[in-house]
């Protein structure tokens, strides 16, 4: 990884700053993905990266740096640092109000969704139909019902449990 990727992702924190937020916040929220998460991961996103490479005619090499990973939730920007150490330094996760940018149609172009949502609140079940909606999208755009935008979501294991997310297996099937 190349130590101007990573400086530029660790200013992009906002170092001395992670304390306001233009959004709501709850203070029980605020716990970041773990480096071992984020390995466990780094497979799955080099397959992304390849096989849209592969489609697109690109070459495989670069196609991690190319991999534009979406992060909407924002803690103090630690993803991108830990993304950008992993060879994926095209990661947009800013200090920004994610429902404000669905709102107002400005959430960034992304290949992959990554995220660790706040579990408080209905932030998971928002995240869920947000996901729907892309794939939607992306399935109406493409003219094809199995085209969709990969999504991976770090979630609480009770989460299997709930009808909302019953609900969204269902709906994403």
């Amino acid at each position: 990884m190349a130590s101007a990727d990573r400086k530029e992702a660790q200013q992009e924190i906002g170092e001395g700053d992670v304390q306001t937020w233009p959004y709501e916040a709850d203070d029980g929220d605020h716990f970041e993905t773990s480096k071992e998460a984020y390995e466990d991961v780094a497979p799955l996103l080099r397959f992304a990266a390849r096989s849209q490479a592969r489609a697109g005619g690109w070459a495989k090499q670069g196609a991690e740096a190319r991999l534009r990973i979406y992060d909407p939730y924002f803690c103090s920007g630690r993803a991108r640092v830990l993304l950008t150490d992993l060879g994926f330094p095209n990661v947009s996760h800013r200090r920004r109000d994610f429902y404000k940018d669905i709102a107002d149609g400005t959430v960034p172009r992304f290949d992959v969704l990554l995220t660790n949502p706040p579990y408080s609140g209905d932030h998971k079940e928002r995240l869920l139909q947000f996901v729907l909606d892309r794939q939607r999208l992306a399935a109406d755009s493409a003219g094809d019902p199995a085209a969709g935008v990969p999504f991976m979501l770090l979630l609480p294991s009770w989460t299997v449990g709930k009808a909302f997310f019953r609900s969204f297996l269902r709906d994403l099937g």
